[in-house]
């Protein structure tokens, strides 16, 4: 892990596990690479809205 990276525990609802997985495999991305773009996204898109 690089060190200007943060680490944190998160605890996901089973079907929210389930689909971080699936966009997982589907993407051949890992889970952390999955929930890092969604999160920047959404910080892109609540930067849009005002």
């Amino acid at each position: 892990m690089k060190k200007d990276q943060n680490q944190v525990k998160v605890r996901f609802q089973p079907e929210c596990k389930k689909w971080i997985e699936r966009q997982s495999r589907d993407q051949e991305r890992s889970q952390t690479w999955i929930i890092n773009d969604l999160v920047r996204k959404a910080i892109q898109n609540e930067g849009q809205v005002s």
